[in-house]
């Protein structure tokens, strides 16, 4: 038995690195402030001291969306409308002392851009489907586990997305409809036996010349019965919370 919880806890950190492969940039040092609202206010203050600010839960969908009726707006692949699921989700907000040139589209949106900011992953195949959206088939090994994973992955400039109604409506719900410089979208249908949907965005805004707000929206549907299943030797949102501040810290030393 405990071979096959670590094979199935060794996917599970699997699936959340890579969904979380995305392109995050912070203070070299950095404390975690862990928030007790969902959607948190801007600490515009402690960020500028290099602080990562957070929040994660898993709940029920009518308890997420009853609480945070605003959160609906991040679905752009039926993410909510699955059965037999609950919802992990989490908003990470911090300021990195960049240029928005790093986060350019040709440093971030490309295969090798995806593989840099996940460990050992690699991207199987991928499609340019247009200016905008790049279809990944991908890999992640972990030890003696590997499984595949579909996901769309979408960059958009200012100018880009004006006309994109799922990236409007989430700048309206969930950023005081404020207009980032840089718009990054991952959306995932084809996951693994854990989870069913997955979407994460990304808002890229600059504030001076080196000095840059990076805020994000994850969220995931994990199956009840592996809830059931594991839930009684792992705590799923703190696993969830930690797999980004893990997967963000890593990136300091890049």
């Amino acid at each position: 038995m405990n071979l096959i919880f670590g094979l199935g806890r060794n996917r599970y950190f699997a699936a959340i690195s890579l969904f979380l492969s995305l392109s995050f940039s912070l203070y070299s040092s950095a404390s975690v402030i862990e928030e007790k609202s969902l959607l948190f206010s801007e600490n515009m203050k402690s960020m500028n001291q290099g602080n990562i600010h957070v929040s994660s839960s898993l709940m029920e969908k009518n308890e997420l969306l009853g609480a945070y009726p605003e959160i609906q707006d991040m679905d752009n692949n039926g993410l909510f409308d699955d059965d037999g699921v609950k919802f992990l989700f989490s908003k990470l907000q911090f300021k990195v002392k960049k240029s928005l040139t790093s986060f350019s589209k040709d440093k971030i949106h490309n295969p090798d851009g995806f593989e840099k900011l996940s460990k050992n992953v690699t991207v199987r195949n991928s499609s340019i489907k247009s200016d905008y959206q790049i279809d990944l088939l991908a890999n992640k090994k972990v030890s003696l586990v590997s499984f595949n994973s579909e996901a769309s992955f979408y960059y958009f400039k200012e100018s880009d997305y004006q006309d994109k109604v799922f990236i409007m409506n989430v700048l309206e719900s969930l950023l005081e409809g404020r207009k980032p410089h840089i718009a990054t979208l991952i959306s995932t249908t084809t996951f693994s036996k854990f989870f069913n949907k997955a979407v994460n965005y990304c808002f890229y805004e600059g504030l001076k010349e080196k000095d840059v707000l990076i805020t994000c929206f994850s969220s995931i549907s994990v199956k009840k019965n592996v809830l059931r299943k594991y839930s009684w030797v792992m705590d799923f949102r703190k696993s969830f919370q930690e797999e980004l501040l893990y997967t963000a810290k890593q990136i300091i030393k890049m």
